[in-house]
């Protein structure tokens, strides 16, 4: 049966390569017993200057005429040894030709189609005779070009004003990130030594510091780190403050920002945040090319038959979706809008965190039309 079958493969290889017309192949791929003595009226090889010339005697063994294509000025042959190298193979059977017979039996080809001809002009100088010429079509193109037929999105450059927010919403994030480091730390040592204030005290606030300050469970080597890092909370919140006031006295003035306070939902850290980072909001052609710009566009992982979720986009600013989101949360307990799409949610059985995520992204797109018109 397999010597049955084997027979039956190469009668098919056989119809096949009768019935062709074109065959494409690679040089030393033509040595093959698959050909047999097969010969063919025209060979043409593509790039014959990037192949040495042993490798084009295989196709012009079995053709009676040949066409080699290509340019001599560029690649040559990629020949490995030195010693073959010197020994001519570095040399295409293209460029031994064109250089022996020259005019004779080549064409040069003058027109092309890839480059402005302020690009094309050192080359044809150089390499060409000053013969080239540039097509209509690429003669004056220009990168800018391609934006205005949306084959390359435009890139947003931010003001310095604009990097200077960044700078001052990062350096507070970072402030806000250290004094909750602190807070955590102080509470793992609290839970610790199963510390737990007599009443019922609400975390951080004055009466709970004052507690956790003396807690009489805590050793006094823990009493004293607790003490630490209840002081470096109060130091952070200090500098927390300072960093508000630098970002309130940059924004002083900025219309932006103070339509964005005029949101529902929106403090001052958001709309800082916002401003800082998407900037002109009329540079994104839609609201949905603003949700995903914040991250906030489910991310989906197919393979094969299966689909599932996989979360929200991954190629974001972090900041500015994890501002957006806590704006979600605010907004699905304060606005009507919002709170009645959350219970939906939640009622068809999501986590509150994609219901947080599905808010943030429907006010997104919808906070994308309200600042473009204003």
């Amino acid at each position: 049966m397999l010597a049955d079958a084997r027979r039956l493969e190469a009668q098919a290889v056989e119809h096949i390569l009768d019935r062709a017309t074109v065959l494409l192949a690679t040089t030393t791929g033509l040595d093959s017993d698959v050909l047999g003595q097969r010969q063919f009226d025209l060979a043409v090889i593509d790039e014959a200057c990037q192949s040495t010339e042993p490798g084009c005697w295989i196709p012009l063994l079995r053709s009676q005429r040949i066409v080699l294509a290509g340019d001599h000025c560029q690649l040559p042959p990629t020949v490995v040894s030195r010693e073959a190298q010197q020994q001519g193979f570095g040399v295409s059977l293209f460029e031994r030709l064109a250089t022996q017979y020259e005019q004779q039996i080549t064409r040069r080809l003058t027109v092309q189609y890839r480059m402005h001809e302020a690009i094309m002009a050192f080359s044809s100088s150089e390499f060409y005779g000053n013969a080239l010429i540039a097509h209509d079509s690429v003669r004056g193109h220009l990168l800018a070009d391609l934006t205005r037929v949306g084959y390359v999105p435009v890139v947003y450059l931010p003001s310095s004003y604009e990097r200077d927010l960044r700078q001052l919403v990062n350096h507070r994030q970072d402030l806000v990130d250290r004094r909750r480091a602190a807070k955590l730390r102080a509470g793992a040592v609290l839970r610790e030594h199963r510390a737990r204030p007599p009443q019922k005290l609400s975390r951080w606030t004055r009466a709970w510091e004052r507690w956790a300050a003396s807690a009489p469970q805590l050793s006094e080597h823990a009493r004293w780190v607790v003490g630490e890092l209840l002081a470096e909370v109060v130091h952070l919140d200090g500098l927390v403050d300072a960093a508000d006031a630098r970002l309130r006295r940059a924004t002083k003035g900025d219309r932006l920002v103070g339509r964005l306070m005029g949101e529902p939902g929106v403090g001052e850290v958001t709309a800082w945040v916002l401003r800082a980072y998407v900037g002109d909001f009329a540079r994104f052609r839609s609201g949905k090319g603003l949700a995903r710009y914040c991250g906030l566009s489910p991310c989906n992982a197919s393979s094969g038959g299966r689909q599932a979720d996989a979360g929200l986009v991954r190629g974001c600013n972090r900041l500015l979706r994890a501002t957006l989101i806590q704006a979600a949360h605010r907004l699905a307990r304060t606005e009507p809008r919002w709170v009645a799409l959350s219970k939906s949610l939640r009622a068809r059985g999501k986590p509150g965190s994609v219901a947080a995520a599905a808010v943030a992204n429907r006010w997104a797109r919808g906070l994308w039309h309200r600042m473009v018109a204003a």
